[in-house]
């Protein structure tokens, strides 16, 4: 099993919905909207060995990779509460929980 707590942190630039669709479209496995603003996103394949946590605060418009692993089985789900609480869960018994 494999945890870590939210939020960290790879990249601090938006990723536009086309970008964030063409390029990370491959091995997007879950998106999630707590409300009509705020989601999160998990991507990666068991052969890829590569996931990351996306979030959005406009709608999906921009995306912000929040965390990454390289060499790491990909992430197959993700749900937050409406305080915030979050869990997204993977390959290989992945699950992260962010610490609210």
């Amino acid at each position: 099993m494999d945890s870590t707590n939210l939020p960290l942190s790879k990249k601090t630039e938006p990723i536009h919905k086309e970008n964030f669709t063409t390029y990370y479209g491959i091995g997007i496995r879950s998106i999630f909207f707590k409300d009509p603003n705020n989601g999160y996103a998990v991507n990666g394949t068991w052969e890829s060995y590569n996931r990351s946590i996306f979030t959005t605060t406009n709608g999906g418009i921009t995306w912000i990779e929040k965390h990454y692993e390289s060499e790491s089985p990909g992430l197959l789900s993700v749900y937050v509460n409406s305080i915030g609480k979050g869990w997204a869960v993977g390959f290989a018994g992945a699950i992260f929980i962010t610490g609210r």
